[in-house]
């Protein structure tokens, strides 16, 4: 077994950080919740983990997407819809990847 297809195996949080490191670009920061693969992640500096309590956004985490410049949005499958709609007020919001655990979005402004 390689060490890719042991990480996908062994850690739910590896897939989606994978497929972020194959499409960010230098300099591009990533919002992240409930993924705390920072240690995956293209540019460790430019990831913001940040936790969610049952799929609830919070006010904070939606005023952090709207001032920083993120690129890219690591969510749990499991959030609800409200949280999907106050986030794309913020960002528009194409999805490039979609495992069991979680999904990555690329934002860009509304």
């Amino acid at each position: 077994m390689s060490k890719r297809e042991f990480l996908l195996l062994a850690n739910r949080f590896y897939a989606s950080v994978e497929k972020l490191s194959q499409v960010a670009r230098p300099g591009e920061r990533t919002f992240s919740v409930d993924n705390q693969a920072v240690l995956y992640a293209p540019d460790p500096e430019l990831f913001t983990y940040t936790n969610t309590w049952w799929g609830t956004p919070s006010v904070e985490q939606v005023r952090l997407l709207a001032e920083k410049d993120y690129r890219y949005l690591i969510i749990p499958v499991f959030v609800q819809k409200s949280y999907l709609a106050a986030l794309s007020r913020e960002r528009k919001m194409d999805l490039l990847h979609e495992d069991k655990h979680f999904l990555l979005y690329r934002l860009t402004p509304s």
